[in-house]
């Protein structure tokens, strides 16, 4: 198989592991409230999210910056939950800078959870040219989330009340799962 292709499905599919609901939940409530209307915003906010995700795993592989693990296993969730009630809360904030800001720096923090298991896998070839196909899967795997979520947003949001118990729903699951990883990870 093609070490580009082979990369490439690997970030993908980490993105949508089962077994590692973080990213898929991060993603989600992320862009729980917009619809098609806002997809320069979403999209945009996503890449900053696969960038600094993408930085975090250059410099702890390639320049071995050490992490805590236990540390950003533990802010792991807590981005999620800081998410999720500002979702919940419809507060996202306007500045498009200071969000881009916000999600680059949840996404470094992601990528540093990843990043030992990522060393792990990639540890016989240590060059750049594994990082881009493998952030590039990721990328493609959280626009896929990203359709699929607008997509449900933008059939919901015909009717605000259908909406709102969406919202709302999907976020509470998503808050839950975050305060449970949390108190796990004590």
């Amino acid at each position: 198989m093609d070490s580009f292709y082979f990369n490439l499905l690997l970030g993908f599919q980490h993105v949508l592991d089962l077994d590692g609901l973080d990213h898929l939940f991060f993603i989600v409530v992320l862009v729980i409230n917009h619809t098609f209307k806002m997809w320069k915003k979403t999209f945009i906010w996503v890449t900053f999210f696969t960038l600094g995700h993408t930085i975090s795993l250059f410099f702890g592989n390639y320049y071995k910056i050490e992490t805590s693990s236990y540390i950003i296993e533990l802010l792991i969730p807590i981005t999620i939950l800081l998410t999720a009630i500002s979702s919940l809360r419809n507060k996202v904030n306007e500045n498009l800078f200071y969000q881009n800001i916000v999600t680059f720096s949840y996404g470094i923090i992601h990528g540093f959870g990843f990043g030992k298991y990522f060393g792990f896998i990639f540890q016989s070839n240590n060059s750049t040219e594994t990082l881009f196909p493998f952030a590039l899967g990721i990328e493609f795997a959280q626009i896929l989330i990203v359709l699929v979520v607008i997509s449900l947003n933008q059939i919901f949001s015909k009717k605000e009340t259908l909406f709102q118990m969406w919202r709302v729903v999907i976020i509470s699951i998503v808050i839950l799962a975050s305060v449970q990883m949390i108190f796990s990870r004590f």
